[in-house]
């Protein structure tokens, strides 16, 4: 992998994290959509809804920063390594799954919670890399807006992502529950022993 603190790179690297967190925008709305329980549908949809707000940060961050350079995806599994294949991997077993079933989603759970903790951890990389201390000051240029701005806004996805995480438990539990209640409320059909049989009046 190139330097990070290489300015270009460092474009491309942003680029790529708004790329990222759009697929996980889309990811949690699919999942969204095929979920039935209200609560947990409504989150995933929350989620989504934050992930694309990243997108649009980060692209704002990318355009102040290298607005002529090219938005598209060839560098990304080397600049983003774990955390871009996490989302591979995820976007592929939703994909190939049509109709997620309630136990399959209690699953997925736990793998959208290890994404969300590779997010969070490219993040407070991200946060201690040279170039933001460049492109906080390039913004300054342009916009007036002060560099602790930019770190203010970084800090704020993080917490995104830790919230993220917290929201994921909540909906596995939700998800259980309801598959819970799905096999207790299941009718139970009991028969007459053989020997009431015999004894019923013909």
């Amino acid at each position: 992998m190139k330097d990070k603190n290489d300015q270009e790179t460092f474009a491309d690297y942003i680029n790529c994290l708004s790329i990222l967190e759009n697929e996980t925008a889309q990811l949690y709305q699919t999942l969204s959509s095929r979920t039935e329980t209200p609560l947990a549908k409504n989150l995933l949809l929350q989620i989504s809804l934050d992930s694309r707000k990243h997108s649009k940060l980060l692209g704002g961050m990318r355009d102040s920063f290298a607005p002529s350079r090219s938005r598209n995806t060839k560098d990304c599994s080397k600049n983003l390594g774990k955390v871009w294949l996490l989302m591979n991997i995820l976007r592929n077993e939703v994909a190939n799954q049509p109709s997620e079933s309630r136990l399959t989603a209690v699953q997925l759970m736990d793998k959208l919670t290890n994404l969300e903790s590779a997010l969070g951890e490219e993040y407070h990389m991200f946060i201690q890399m040279k170039n933001l201390e460049v492109l906080s000051k390039k913004i300054k240029e342009l916009y007036g807006v002060e560099p602790r701005a930019i770190r203010v806004i970084i800090e704020g996805i993080i917490r995104d992502e830790d919230r993220h995480a917290e929201i994921l438990s909540t909906i596995k539990q939700i998800l259980n529950e309801s598959q819970e209640r799905k096999v207790d409320n299941t009718p139970m059909v009991r028969f007459q022993s053989p020997d009431a049989w015999a004894q019923a009046p013909k």
